[in-house]
């Protein structure tokens, strides 16, 4: 049988296809164990049913009424593809006869597969669908947008169908640029349908948790399990107050740290199998993580770096009015760089405070951020060095300004709206009284064009009202972000940065900012 390994360029080829994608749901599960990213590895495949006991030593289907998902790229890059997917369609026979099922949801190397040619391997793809919802979960590979949910699994798995059909149909002379466009149209199959959305598992929490709602709303269902990015931890990660579960655990790949595991919905309750581990464990909620780092340190690791690793280096950065340095530290092997600004004009009365440039107010926003869950800021802290106190700021690597995205025309990613972010950033801006926010310090990373604030050392100013910049800002974020406004104590915020500030009424006014906010955004709600 010929090799079902997929070609890295995936669609570039679309000549024959048959068509015919159904869709099967269960009234009621005993059980659904759902598993991604094999990506080729037949041998971890085979680690992982056994471990998960849905077949016995000879791999004959021994599950009973359980159903198993793969929620994508069971075929990839490794040399197994081929026995992955004769396992899978002969494990779907016995397992209906027993009662059971076992899906396969489409990922994008399943579509490479099915664009290759026909065969048993390209006839069962192409009756697997691209979502599932079985009791109150769905299953997808990339990600759940709103326009996904409300059309409805049935909806989109006929879909598939009907824009394969078009793509095949385009495709009498080949154009890599043609098919780009053309995908880009669909609603299954371009970037905001349910194999390629990514905003699901790695865009804000803060501005996917109102998508996931309503796209889980629409669907009738509680939580959604989806496949596409791994984190370095290679864990379950669970966000969104656990309605979304993201089960890349790196199993196909040869990564340090990858292994296999499965998401197990039973009875109502979730839960996570590592294989190798003998008890059952909860996902993981996700970690903090504001920008890429070495090896899988969390924001809570780089405090501890930041704040105590020994410099090994310091070069003056070469810009910006408060002539800040750069730091590369290291503590227990791992190296880092950051920002160091030592600017403070000290101010003596309220007047100065309201022109002041502090170093201080940088920890203190990261600090602000973190209590909002915000996640826009990456790790401050305050750090004596060399004698001088400043404030340490995790240097992210592979930014760019809104300066350069401009002049480079960069459209951002479809996934993480860049309206979206501005508008949080407004909030943030508004709630901090920041009227110091540029270009510059507007920074992306460039991947999904995540937007990263810095350099907030003019804030936190005595005054109620907006800053002059935000007068006429329509705030438009989402009732979630308002949820957490209100749930600010002044008490709490007082102990969090109180000692950063220079006046007990610089807490009082970003209260009294809150408040005003709150209003302004509920007579938009009307």
């Amino acid at each position: 049988m010929r090799s079902t390994r997929v070609p890295r360029t995936c669609l570039t080829l679309f000549t024959s296809l048959l068509l015919a994608v159904t869709f099967a749901q269960s009234a009621l599960a005993d059980k659904v164990i759902a598993f991604g990213e094999v990506n080729g590895d037949y041998e971890t495949l085979t680690e992982l049913l056994k471990a998960s006991g849905v077949v016995g030593d000879d791999l004959a289907w021994s599950g009973g009424s359980t159903h198993l998902v793969s929620l994508g790229n069971i075929v990839g890059d490794g040399a197994g593809s081929s026995q992955a997917l004769d396992l899978m369609m002969r494990l779907g026979e016995e397992a209906a006869a027993a009662g059971g099922s076992v899906r396969v949801v489409l990922g994008m190397n399943e579509i490479a597969v099915i664009a290759v040619g026909a065969g048993a391997h390209h006839d069962y793809l192409t009756s697997q669908p691209a979502m599932i919802k079985i009791d109150d979960t769905v299953y997808v590979h990339a990600g759940l947008s709103t326009a996904t949910a409300e059309l409805g699994a049935d909806q989109v798995n006929q879909k598939l169908s009907v824009e394969l059909g078009q793509i095949a149909a385009s495709l009498s002379a080949p154009d890599d640029d043609a098919l780009a466009a053309k995908l880009e149209e669909m609603e299954v199959l371009g970037a905001n349908g349910p194999l390629r959305y990514r905003g699901t598992g790695e865009c804000y929490q803060m501005i996917e948790a109102a998508k996931v709602k309503k796209a889980l709303a629409a669907l009738g269902a509680k939580r959604v399990v989806v496949s596409h990015k791994a984190y370095p931890d290679y864990k379950v990660i669970s966000r969104v107050d656990g309605r979304v579960l993201v089960a890349n655990t790196g199993m196909g790949s040869s990564a340090e740290g990858a292994r296999a595991s499965a998401v197990i919905a039973d009875g109502g309750q979730i839960s996570v199998m590592y294989v190798g581990e003998n008890q059952m464990a909860q996902p993981t909620p996700e970690p903090r993580r504001v920008g890429p780092r070495p090896g899988n340190l969390t924001d809570d690791d780089l405090e501890e770096i930041l704040s105590n690793g020994e410099v090994i280096d310091i070069v003056p950065v070469g810009s910006g009015v408060t002539e800040p340095d750069r730091l590369t530290l290291t503590m227990d092997g791992i190296q880092i760089q950051a920002i160091l600004h030592k600017e403070d004009t000290k101010p003596k009365n309220k007047r100065e405070i309201n022109l002041s440039d502090r170093y201080q107010y940088n920890v203190a926003a990261y600090k602000v951020d973190r209590m909002l869950n915000l996640d826009m800021m990456p790790v401050t802290v305050l750090r004596d060095v060399n004698g001088k106190e400043g404030s340490v700021m995790f240097w992210v690597d592979g930014m760019i300004s809104e300066t350069q995205r401009k002049k480079q025309e960069v459209s951002g990613s479809s996934w993480c709206s860049r309206g979206d972010q501005y508008r949080l950033m407004d909030a943030f801006d508004i709630l901090t009284f920041n009227e110091d926010r540029t270009y510059e310090n507007i920074q992306y990373e460039k991947s999904l064009m995540l937007v990263r604030l810095i350099d907030m050392s003019r804030t936190f100013r005595i005054n109620n009202a907006r800053p002059p910049f935000y007068k006429k800002t329509k705030l438009a974020f989402a009732a979630e972000f308002a949820d957490v406004l209100r749930s600010l104590d002044q008490e709490e915020v007082r102990a969090a940065i109180g000692y950063l500030m220079a006046d007990k009424n610089q807490v009082r006014s970003l209260m009294k900012r809150r408040d005003n906010m709150l209003k302004d955004w509920e007579k938009t709600q009307k």
